[in-house]
C-alpha cells in the first residue's frame, strides 16, 4: 500500500505515458495490498484521463461485452480467411486506448471479473484492428482462457481454435518475445482441458523463463504460478504442490502482496492441513489479510468455502459442515462466478455430493437426498469440456448404489 501512495504522489508533473505507467503501478499496489478502494479508484482515473467511463450496472456491462464479442467475432473471421480488416487513421490515438484497456483488464480481474473480462475483450477487439501481433496473441490468451471457464462444447471449440490461431500469428511475427506467452497460453488450455500433467510442463517453463527475464510482470508470473499449482492439486501431487504454495506465500509476504499470500492459503488450504492437521489450516485461514469486496460471490469466497467443508469433512463435523456449505451454496449458484468457471461450478457440485454421501446415516429423510444426490451427479454429467467431472459424476453414481446397497453395480459404475 505504501507503494501505490508512493507511486499516486508522483503524477503530478509526469508525462503522459508516465502518468498511465505510474497509475498502473499505483493501482496494482494498492489492489494487491489490500486497499481495494483505493485501487479501484486509481483505475477509474486511468479510464477517465482517456476518456471512457466504467459501466456500473451488470445489464450495462454484459451489453458491452456481448457487442465487443460480436466484433471482435467479425475480425476473428475476417483473419482466418486471409480478408483484410478494415483500419482505422486514428492509429496513435486508438493504441493509447488499447494500452489502458488491456491494464485495466488485467488489473480490475482481481476486483470484478466481469467488467475485467470486458476490458480485455476492448482490448483484443482493437488490437484486431490495429493488427498488433503481440497484443493479439495476449488477448487472444486471456480471452480464450476466459471462454474456456464457461464450459460446453462449443467454448472449448473456441478456446482450441484461438490457441491455434495465437500460434499461427507469433510464428509469423517471429517475436521471440512471444514465445512464452504461447507457452503460457497452452498450460491454461491445458489445464481447462484437465490435461494436467501437460499443464504442469507448460507452465513449470514459463515460470522459469519469467523469473530469469528481468522484462517481466509479476501479475502474469502469479497467474502462471496459481493456474501450476491448480494442476497440481487436481493431481493429487501433494508433496510437489506444498513446495511451491510455501514458497510462494513466503514471497508474497515479503513483497507485501497481500492479495497473493490469501489466495494460496485459502485456494491450497489443503498443504496446511495434511502438514500440520486442521488446526493449522484453519488458523491459515483466519489469518487472511485480503478481504474481497463484500457485494456478490468472489473466488476468495469460494476458497474459503471450499476449505471449510473440507475441514468439516476431515473432522468428521458433517452436520456442520453440511449446514455451513448450504447455507453459502445458494449464494454461490446466483452469482456470476458460477455461471462464468465451469471448475468452480463443477466442483461446488462435487463437494455437496461428496457431503450428502458423508451425511447419509444422520439424514431425516434419505430418499429426499437420493434423488438431490442423482441430480447432482446428472448435472456433472451434463457439463462438457473437463473429464474429470465425469470421473466425479460417476463416483456419486457409485456411491448412490452403495448406499442401496446394490455393490455389483457400484463395482460396474
Amino acid at each position: 500500500v505504501e507503494a501505490g501512495v508512493a507511486f499516486a504522489s508522483a503524477l503530478s508533473g509526469a508525462t503522459a505515458d508516465e502518468r498511465r505507467d505510474r497509475q498502473r503501478r499505483a493501482a496494482e499496489e494498492f489492489v494487491v495490498g489490500g486497499a481495494l478502494v483505493e485501487g479501484s479508484a486509481m483505475l477509474h482515473a486511468v479510464l477517465s484521463d482517456a476518456g471512457v467511463q466504467l459501466r456500473t450496472s451488470k445489464l450495462g456491462v454484459m451489453a458491452s461485452i456481448l457487442w465487443n464479442q460480436m466484433v471482435t467475432d467479425f475480425f476473428l473471421v475476417m483473419r482466418l480467411l486471409a480478408m483484410p480488416v478494415p483500419q482505422s487513421s486514428e492509429h496513435d490515438e486508438l493504441r493509447e486506448l488499447q494500452q489502458v484497456y488491456e491494464l485495466v483488464g488485467h488489473r480490475m480481474s482481481l476486483i470484478d471479473s466481469l467488467s475485467a473480462f470486458d476490458f480485455q475483450l476492448r482490448a483484443l477487439r482493437l488490437a484486431l484492428l490495429l493488427d498488433r501481433p503481440r497484443e493479439i496473441v495476449r488477448g487472444l490468451g486471456g480471452h480464450a482462457t476466459f471462454s474456456g471457464n464457461l464450459g460446453n462444447w462449443w467454448n472449448t471449440f473456441r478456446m482450441r481454435r484461438e490457441l491455434a490461431l495465437a500460434i499461427e500469428i507469433a510464428n509469423t511475427a517471429r517475436f521471440e518475445d512471444l514465445d512464452n506467452d504461447i507457452r503460457v497460453f497452452e498450460g491454461f488450455v491445458a489445464h481447462t482441458l484437465g490435461e494436467f500433467e501437460e499443464a504442469i510442463e507448460h507452465l513449470e517453463r514459463a515460470e522459469q523463463v519469467f523469473v530469469e527475464t528481468e522484462e517481466r510482470s509479476q501479475f502474469e508470473l502469479n497467474m502462471t504460478r496459481v493456474f501450476m499449482l491448480y494442476s497440481l492439486r487436481e493431481r493429487g501431487e501433494l508433496s510437489r504442490l506444498s513446495e511451491r504454495v510455501l514458497r510462494y506465500v513466503d514471497d508474497a509476504e515479503r513483497r507485501g502482496d497481500r492479495f497473493t499470500a490469501t489466495t494460496l492459503s485459502r485456494a491450497f488450504n489443503i498443504v496446511w492441513l495434511a502438514a500440520e492437521g486442521p488446526d493449522a489450516a484453519r488458523l491459515q485461514l483466519r489469518r487472511a489479510t485480503w478481504v474481497p469486496i463484500e457485494s456478490g460471490f468472489h473466488l476468495q469466497h469460494w476458497y474459503a468455502l471450499r476449505a471449510n467443508a473440507e475441514l468439516a469433512l476431515y473432522e468428521g463435523r458433517v452436520r456442520e459442515g453440511f449446514d455451513d456449505f448450504s447455507r453459502e451454496l445458494d449464494r454461490l449458484h446466483r452469482s456470476t462466478l458460477s455461471r462464468a468457471v465451469q471448475a468452480v461450478r463443477g466442483e461446488a457440485l462435487w463437494l455437496h455430493g461428496r457431503l450428502i454421501v458423508a451425511l447419509r446415516k444422520e439424514l431425516k429423510s434419505p430418499r429426499r437426498h437420493r434423488r438431490k444426490l442423482a441430480r447432482i451427479s446428472r448435472k456433472l454429467a451434463s457439463e462438457k469440456g473437463r473429464r474429470y467431472l465425469d470421473a466425479w459424476s460417476a463416483m456419486l453414481r457409485a456411491s448412490i448404489a452403495m448406499v442401496d446397497d446394490r455393490r455389483e453395480d457400484a463395482r460396474l459404475v
